[in-house]
């Protein structure tokens, strides 16, 4: 059996692992940064993981959004970046940065605007709502740099470049670890914030 003829060659396969391992460890970075923060939060009580909790599946309904669009640019940033089309790639990258904000601003502003609404739909304990309510009221600015974030992650991988994503979520996890420890639990000088700090460290 010609193996080449299903899985491709060695140069074939070396390309694709080169891609695809630094993708595989950046997610896994990202996963270990959401164990980090319930761990850290989960300290103040039930009340408050259950109160980032709700706010995470707003996150994740924005983020879905986000990265679906995203994902559709990214195959026209590709195809032009192949094509050593720069003209176009810039195009359609600038095109996918105002999807993002276009997509992102309205969960901004509905989380910054109707805090309490938007946790009750995930909610409807009064402690936890009270929580969520504090770290939305925060966290929400995320949104914003978030969108751009996004972006500038997709094109990376669009045109074939996954090492510096991978390092900058690495910088990433730990800077957000390191200010969840000083600003939840007021340490190093820095007030005792609780779920509004995990909030603050999380922009």
């Amino acid at each position: 059996m010609n193996l080449k003829k299903y899985i491709g060659d060695k140069a074939f396969m070396k390309t694709t692992l080169a891609v695809a391992v630094p993708l595989m460890f950046q997610q896994l970075v990202t996963s270990s940064v959401n164990l980090i923060d319930n761990m850290q939060v989960g300290q103040l009580g039930d009340a408050a993981l259950g109160g980032v909790a709700a706010v995470n599946r707003y996150y994740m309904i924005a983020t879905f959004g986000t990265n679906g669009v995203l994902a559709a640019a990214a195959i026209f940033i590709a195809q032009y970046f192949g094509a050593k089309n720069m003209q176009k790639t810039k195009e359609s990258f600038r095109f996918s940065i105002l999807c993002g904000f276009a997509i992102m601003i309205p969960f901004a502003l509905s989380g910054l605007i109707f805090p309490e609404l938007i946790v009750k739909f995930f909610t409807d304990d009064a402690a936890i709502l009270q929580q969520g309510v504090e770290y939305i009221s925060v966290a929400a600015y995320t949104f914003f740099p978030m969108a751009l974030s996004f972006s500038i992650n997709n094109a990376f991988r669009a045109c074939g470049e996954t090492k510096k994503p991978l390092v900058i979520g690495i910088l990433t996890a730990l800077c957000n670890t390191a200010l969840n420890y000083v600003l939840i639990f007021g340490k190093l000088g820095f007030p005792e914030m609780q779920i509004a700090g995990a909030a603050l460290a999380t922009v």
